[in-house]
């Protein structure tokens, strides 16, 4: 009778062990857990090294992120619209045009400016020797309007150059080399990997129209900052903690792009040179981004600028690192 009492006694512990854990298990695989990390869209670009420093600043607060390749960023912000990312480094045309479709897509912070260039063939000497010849981009993003805004700004009608859609990747500079196309603009660093490695030259930084040299930001939804603003906020917090200790530390920023990236350390050290890092929203130049959007047709109405941009996080971030 007594060992039926203790093997009773010692099924209720168990069970009661077994709950409780159950209980833990349970509070301890919410978003941001080593069981559900938050999901983090990025792409090979110079300008988004920050986003995987993130992740380690981030994993020092206890909170557990990983980045995900995507190769555009119309795929990485339909995949932040659709939940299958938290949130993602983007182009902000790709943003605009979205959220001018009514995608709920919001910009957290800036990630960058600049970052991207013209690349020509050695016999193409200016702009205006672009007409009638092929040119490659990809299509929809910043660095197309950035092609097209530098045609205009130089006298050209687009319609006068064939801009082909290629990838943004290796594609660009491989479609060079190969006569596919006699130019391209694309980001870093395969804007410098088309000067270093198949012998092409810098046509033009594509910064002379109004949107300057605007490029990419932090996106998410607005229904991921309502059920998780803390997260919301510690991502921007640590996206401007990375930005900050690059800025301070360029050579950490060079060596890990070329240990990242596996590119050479002259592709790395020359791209510090046409971006840099950011956080701070430039309202002008999105506004000068989103009127050249709808003025050559690819939105039909602008954003709700009020729920598209939501600067909160990135000004108590801010306040709290004393950065003015």
């Amino acid at each position: 009778m007594k060992s039926k009492s203790i093997i009773v006694i010692f099924c209720l512990v168990s069970l009661l062990l077994l709950t409780v854990t159950q209980t833990y298990a349970a509070a301890d695989k919410g978003l941001g857990t080593k069981w559900d990390p938050i999901k983090i869209g990025t792409v090979i670009f110079y300008g988004f090294m920050p986003s995987y420093k993130v992740v380690d600043i981030l994993s020092d607060k206890g909170i557990f992120a990983a980045t995900y390749q995507f190769p555009n960023a119309t795929e990485r912000l339909e995949a932040v619209a659709g939940g299958y990312l938290n949130v993602s480094y983007a182009g902000l045309t790709a943003s605009i045009m979205l959220a001018a479709a009514g995608k709920d897509i919001v910009v957290l912070c800036s990630t960058n400016e600049g970052g991207r260039g013209i690349v020509a063939r050695k016999e193409i000497k200016s702009l205006k020797d672009l007409i009638g010849k092929k040119v490659g981009t990809t299509f929809g993003s910043i660095e197309h309007m950035s092609l097209i805004g530098e045609l205009v700004h130089a006298g050209i009608n687009p319609k006068d150059v064939g801009i082909v859609n290629i990838p943004a990747s290796y594609d660009l500079p491989l479609a060079m080399a190969s006569g596919g196309i006699v130019a391209y603009c694309g980001f870093e660093p395969w804007a410098q990997i088309g000067v270093t490695k198949y012998d092409g030259h810098i046509l033009a930084y594509p910064y002379n129209s109004p949107m300057g040299k605007i490029d990419s930001g932090i996106e998410t939804t607005r229904e991921f900052i309502d059920k998780y603003p803390d997260l919301t906020y510690q991502i921007v917090k640590a996206h401007i903690e990375a930005v900050e200790f690059y800025r301070k530390n360029l050579d950490e920023c060079v060596k890990e792009a070329v240990k990242r990236y596996k590119i050479p350390q002259e592709v790395a050290e020359a791209t510090t040179k046409n971006a840099s890092f950011a956080y701070d929203i430039n309202i002008e130049n999105l506004k000068a981004l989103a009127k050249f959007l709808k003025d050559f047709g690819y939105i039909k109405d602008y954003p709700d600028w009020n729920r598209f941009i939501d600067d909160r996080f990135l000004k108590r971030a801010k306040k709290e690192l004393g950065i003015q």
